[in-house]
């Protein structure tokens, strides 16, 4: 079995696994972009931060809001409640915009997932990377790269040495002209 056949299989148990325990969006793992898989629906209840105390409480647990039309200027947001503790008013948390999980992937094993919420999974293959940089660095999602620059600067410093190693060694094969 030749290194490409043995890293396929461990990319599709690598898949299997990471789609089971991360349980999230699955777009792409090594291979060309496909429709992501839906979560499955969480029930959390709706959320609010007080503007004075900064508590978070339940939509349940708020009380109604006093004077609303005194307290709410025209064009702000309308509150979701009043905080039970101390009167001021609340207002909905956003709901957090989901990361980007990246599997670093060396000799066909998970060196690192790296993300805190529920997101789109890559695998970034090492070795892949390594026999042929500049390919493989253009073939990843645009959003992938530029996540991999935002987040993680050392191994995107270490992504960018070698690709401007391989585009020195592309230009010293090409025939002078």
């Amino acid at each position: 079995m030749n290194r490409k056949s043995a890293t396929s299989s461990v990319s599709a148990a690598l898949r299997d696994e990471i789609r089971t325990t991360l349980k999230t969006t699955v777009a792409a793992v090594d291979g060309p972009k496909r429709q992501p898989r839906q979560p499955e629906p969480q029930s959390q209840p709706e959320t609010s931060r007080c503007e004075n105390c900064e508590k978070v409480w339940q939509d349940s647990q708020l009380s109604a809001i006093e004077d609303v039309h005194e307290r709410v200027a025209p064009g702000e947001p309308m509150p979701s409640g009043q905080c039970p503790e101390c009167g001021a008013v609340c207002h909905p948390v956003a709901a957090a915009n989901p990361l980007i999980v990246v599997a670093f992937v060396k000799g066909g094993i998970v060196e690192d997932i790296e993300s805190s919420a529920p997101a789109n999974c890559y695998a970034f293959d090492w070795d892949d990377f390594a026999d042929s940089p500049l390919d493989y660095w253009e073939e990843r999602d645009p959003e992938l790269r530029a996540h991999i620059q935002a987040q993680f600067p050392e191994r995107y410093r270490r992504i960018e040495k070698r690709l401007a190693r391989a585009r020195k060694e592309q230009q010293q094969q090409q025939p002078s002209v």
